[in-house]
């Protein structure tokens, strides 16, 4: 027998796991043939990770339509699991009124879950005015232009705590850390 999903608008393939006492079964990709014996149970579990977009959009305040703005995205501390940003996400140009999706090269217009960082290069001649975050969740921050993402369980914490070893140092940040006690471990699905 062959059992085989089929890619999903947004979510990583992460493998499939087979539980068979006979280890006569296998997977490639997202393909698992199963050689099932008689009385045998064989259990595949597909695993996924659902994945986010980030969407940069280009604002140029005197509505220039000439002029090119160069962005660069990057990912964060922690490499998201097997996540790499494409060449055209890693670098790429945007005009007033312009946008880009990063992509990962794992799927178009999908990243996976972790830190990415976006920056606006300074181009001669014109003045940067901020950045206005929208559908930005837990775990953003934006600083001189750049704005930094995390996701999950207690990424907004170690976030916060980072913000804080960059404005007033690392005893400052472990000292706040120490004073941190938590009932509970919250999600992103969790609500404040």
């Amino acid at each position: 027998y062959t059992v085989e999903e089929l890619a999903e608008l947004g979510w990583f393939f992460d493998g499939v796991d087979i539980t068979d006492t006979s280890s006569n079964s296998s997977s490639v990709g997202s393909l698992a043939t199963v050689n099932l014996a008689a009385g045998e149970t064989v259990t595949l579990t597909f695993n996924n990770t659902q994945g986010g977009q980030i969407v940069v959009q280009k604002n140029v305040l005197d509505g220039s339509t000439s002029q090119l703005f160069t962005f660069n995205a990057t990912t964060g501390d922690t490499d998201p699991a097997g996540s790499t940003l494409t060449a055209s996400s890693a670098e790429f140009q945007l005009a007033h009124n312009g946008s880009k999706t990063l992509d990962s090269t794992e799927l178009d217009n999908y990243l996976r879950p972790g830190e990415y960082t976006v920056a606006e290069l300074a181009e001669l001649g014109w003045f940067f005015d901020g950045v206005t975050p929208s559908g930005l969740t837990n775990g953003t921050t934006v600083d001189g232009g750049v704005v930094t993402l995390t996701a999950g369980g207690t990424a907004s914490i170690d976030l916060m705590l980072k913000i804080i070893a960059d404005d007033h140092g690392e005893e400052v940040a472990n000292t706040t850390a120490d004073q941190l006690i938590y009932s509970a471990i919250r999600t992103d699905q969790d609500t404040q």
